[in-house]
């Protein structure tokens, strides 16, 4: 036995020689097909507050995520680009009293085996303030004024206060809640859900702070003033348009006003519109935006500096027209051939705006045949017309193909 124990000791040290051998070059296997890289973690890591005490809360801006740079195998780094919830940094802000603090901050890894290398920023500057709660009531602002001739009433608030918390520096700084309410040209009465802010003394929003709850309710009535009303325009227009021409549309901009009386007895007699003055037609023969003049009632007088101006919209009558026996004429024929024709004239079917076709003379009208680039042979093809007016179409060609046998002369 002892024999035994003599020879294990005496070959101990070639064993360990062989172990260490064995786990390195296991390890090199290893580090060969999966090895290790340092790379900066890709994902944003936000920094959490872990342990905060209930009347504490953390005032400021102060940079809320942190970079980190790991060593990890390949095959690991694998997993934390796939993913972007495997690595957390935290704060540990358990038994801390109000007060600045530098803490550092700590950082875990979901995966294994991996090495931070380096944590940027490494602390955090913290400050803890006690938290504060308090209430004001919500005062409505409002913005711009309503349409000529109407006025804003009293406006209802619900709740009319709010609560704030947050850090007692930035609650101190408040000095009342506000809703902002945008009144121009308001006409009628406005229902809106606004939010609501708080602001210092100058009127600049604090923030840091929480608002509860974050909006207000606010009925705003809108009302007209006694002697004002609001009126349709009706376009009073006479005469004819050119010959030729039709009527499309008449508008007017803007399509109601607001008219004023001393006595409002007469504007309550009014039917609802205000005629402009007749507006002649005669001779128009285009689009045209003119300014109108109102039929007003004595004692009635336009508010402001309002301006009716009158739209009207006219475009041609469309008609038709045959133009018969309109010559054909050859183009691009070779000087040593010849083409006879079969028919030698066609009819032209031709449609636009009749004050064009009334005037069109035949010698506006080319029909082509072009023959560039044929030899001798027999074709059947189509002619070409021209017209000098762009806004005349071609509906027809009667015959549509022509016969041209072409020879030499």
């Amino acid at each position: 036995m002892l024999d035994i124990i003599r020879r294990i000791i005496k070959n101990l040290p070639t064993v360990l020689i062989a172990l260490v051998l064995s786990i390195s070059a296991w390890l090199a296997a290893v580090s060969s097909t999966d090895p290790n890289e340092i790379h900066t973690y890709a994902h944003p890591i936000a920094i959490e507050f872990r342990g905060q005490a209930a009347d504490l809360v953390v005032n400021g801006d102060e940079t809320r995520e942190v970079s980190v740079t790991i060593n990890a195998p390949r095959s690991v780094w694998q997993q934390l680009n796939a993913s972007s919830d495997l690595v957390h940094a935290y704060v540990d802000l358990a038994a801390l009293p109000a007060g600045n603090h530098s803490l550092p901050i700590q950082v875990f890894v979901d995966a294994q085996p991996v090495r931070v290398m380096l944590t940027t920023p490494a602390t955090m500057d913290i400050s803890l303030e006690p938290l504060v709660a308090s209430i004001f009531p919500v005062q409505l602002v409002t913005r711009g004024e309503p349409a000529i001739g109407y006025q804003a009433e009293l406006a209802s608030l619900d709740p009319i206060n709010a609560s704030i918390s947050g850090p007692q520096s930035q609650v101190a700084q408040v000095i009342r809640l506000r809703a902002i309410i945008d009144l121009t040209q308001a006409r009628e009465k406005i229902t809106a859900s606004l939010p609501i802010s708080a602001v210092d003394i100058n009127g600049n929003t604090i923030e840091g702070v929480v608002i509860s709850p974050s909006a207000v309710q606010v009925i705003q009535p809108v009302s007209q003033k006694g002697g004002y009303r609001n009126v349709v325009v009706k376009v009073v227009s006479q005469g004819n348009l050119a010959d030729g021409y039709r009527l499309t549309n008449i508008t007017v901009q803007p399509p109601n006003i607001t008219v004023f009386s001393e006595d409002p007895a007469i504007v309550e007699t009014l039917p609802g519109y205000i005629e402009t003055l007749p507006i002649p037609l005669q001779n128009i023969k285009a689009d045209a935006t003119i300014p109108a003049e109102l039929n007003l009632a004595p004692g009635i007088s336009l508010v402001g500096n309002q301006v009716v101006m009158v739209t009207i919209r006219v475009e041609p009558v469309e008609s038709s027209l045959t133009i018969s026996r309109v010559p054909v004429l050859v183009t691009g024929l070779a000087d040593t051939l010849q083409a006879t024709l079969s028919p030698q004239v066609v009819d032209i079917l031709i449609s636009g705006p009749l004050p064009l076709l009334d005037v069109l003379k035949t010698q506006e009208i080319q029909v082509t045949l072009d023959l560039s680039g044929k030899g001798e042979g027999t074709y059947q093809l189509a002619p070409n017309v021209l017209i000098s007016s762009p806004e005349i179409k071609v509906e027809s060609v009667i015959p549509g193909n022509i016969q041209v046998i072409v020879t030499r002369k």
